[in-house]
């Protein structure tokens, strides 16, 4: 064999060697290092199909408003003139607290004359007697006939009926008129309001002055105040029946008193309307005044048909639906169908539905991964 013949056949076994052994090589590097499995990945970035089923919740959430307590506004009563005779001392007559003064009453005998209560808008700038004229004479013909004293005209001129009138206001409380009668200033004290109880009384031989009044009554009782929103305005209106809970102790019932007008958002409050409710008979105020108040609704709230919030989709259009499994699609893995709903409302996460009859009470749509 000549020595190029001889020199291909050795290049040929070499070529051939060497693809064998990578082959070799290669399957033994194969059976060293098995391909990775991914399936675990591939579970975990593949969408996981959550459901839900169509059930009944309530329509909304029942209304807890956060309320603080309000306390009472306190009128001090004084005579209408003071500082007329060196002393004016609390002689007699002394109201009880709790005792509720109307107008014409008695509200403390000074220096042994009573002090009447008379409305603060009674313009009350000097004594009246019998032959004066003007707008306080009015006022004061009309205080008389309100107390059934008086039956004449309400003329501003102030004639002997109206004279009788006083004469009889003072018998009635068990004095002697004045010599002679008239209406005098140092015998009232003004009160804004008839029919408030009194908080306070100066005992007898009190002297009465600038600092020290005669008797305090309450103007305006303490209250339970919140704020509601737009929505929550419509729950609470005037005398609606609320729930209020004062701090740790038992829910009992009370009542809506007043609604104010919207007010503007302020540093801690959203804008909204002023609500008053009653203090629960047998609250002392001041005892609680630092204690947490929670007012509630007592109704019983709607019911209607919901699916979580997270269910809702929108189309191109703006239309929402819900993707709908139906026992159908689940046993021909075929993708869920989509259903048409009107959102009507919220509560805790659920979006309240107007009835559909493609979606009945207990119907599985399509949370997230479908």
């Amino acid at each position: 064999m000549s020595p190029r013949r001889w020199g291909r056949r050795v290049g040929l076994g070499l070529g051939v060697g060497f693809l064998l052994g990578a082959l070799a090589g290669a399957f033994g590097l194969a059976w060293l290092n098995p391909p990775v499995d991914t399936a675990p990945i591939d579970n975990a970035t593949r969408p996981i199909l959550v459901t839900a089923r169509v059930e009944e919740r309530p329509v909304r959430e029942l209304y807890v408003l956060s309320a603080s307590i309000t306390a009472p506004t306190l009128e001090r009563l004084r005579p209408t003139s003071l500082g007329d005779v060196a002393r004016q001392v609390v002689s007699g007559k002394v109201p009880a607290v709790g005792d509720v003064i109307h107008y014409g009453d008695v509200v403390g005998e000074v220096s042994g004359r009573p002090i009447f209560a008379v409305p603060g808008s009674l313009p009350l700038y000097r004594d009246l007697r019998q032959g004066d004229s003007g707008s306080d004479v009015v006022i004061l013909q009309t205080l008389l006939t309100d107390l059934g004293l008086y039956s004449g005209a309400l003329d501003g001129l102030l004639g002997r009926s109206a004279m009788n009138a006083v004469a009889k206001l003072y018998t009635r409380a068990g004095y002697a008129p004045p010599d002679p009668v008239g209406f005098l200033m140092r015998n009232t004290a003004p009160v804004s309001a008839s029919g408030l109880p009194v908080a306070s009384a100066a005992a007898v031989g009190t002297e009465l002055s600038s600092d020290q009044p005669l008797a305090t009554v309450v103007a305006s009782a303490a209250v339970i105040t919140a704020r509601v929103d737009l929505l929550q305005a419509r729950a609470f209106t005037v005398g609606t029946v609320v729930e209020v809970r004062i701090g740790s102790g038992a829910a009992v019932e009370s009542g809506v008193l007043t609604v104010g007008n919207f007010q503007e958002s302020s540093s801690h409050l959203p804008p909204g309307y002023d609500v008053t409710v009653a203090l629960p008979s047998g609250v002392d105020p001041e005892a609680v005044k630092r204690e947490p108040v929670l007012v509630s609704e007592t109704v019983e709230i709607p019911t209607g048909l919901a699916v979580p919030l997270t269910a809702i989709r929108r189309d191109s259009s703006g239309g929402t639906y819900v993707l709908l499994r139906s026992a159908s699609s689940q046993a021909s893995a075929s993708p869920p169908s989509q259903a048409p709903v009107t959102v009507v409302g919220q509560s805790s996460g659920y979006a309240v539905i107007q009835d559909n009859p493609d979606l009945p009470p207990g119907a599985e749509v399509v949370v997230s991964g479908g």
